[in-house]
């Protein structure tokens, strides 16, 4: 049967995969512990970091500045900016916590 044969596979102390999947299973049990007990990121940043950020990211646009294609990505950069603005108003109007996490 192929199912015993696989179980074989992975016993087998010649096939030397015991100790790998042994090694795989303690590092996913280790990435979900971390999961659990990491504490957890800020959902926003500082808006004045952001608008830095923004405007880097404007001044690197790499077509011509009187391209629509410019007045396109810059619109969209500015749109980022402004629902990264909603977003951190609404977060400081619930007293700046994580949702979900008290």
């Amino acid at each position: 049967s192929s199912s015993a044969s696989w179980r074989r596979l992975f016993a087998s102390p010649n096939s030397g995969l015991g100790p790998v999947l042994i090694v795989l299973a303690v590092w996913i049990l280790g990435c979900v512990v971390y999961g659990f007990f990491a504490p957890p990121q800020p959902l926003v940043v500082d808006p004045e970091v952001f608008y830095q950020q923004v405007q880097e990211q404007i001044a690197g646009i790499q077509v011509p500045f009187g391209s629509p294609h410019y007045a396109h990505y810059r619109q969209y950069y500015l749109q980022q900016y402004q629902q990264h603005l909603l977003r951190y108003q609404e977060n400081q109007e619930q007293g700046g916590r994580v949702p979900g996490f008290q």
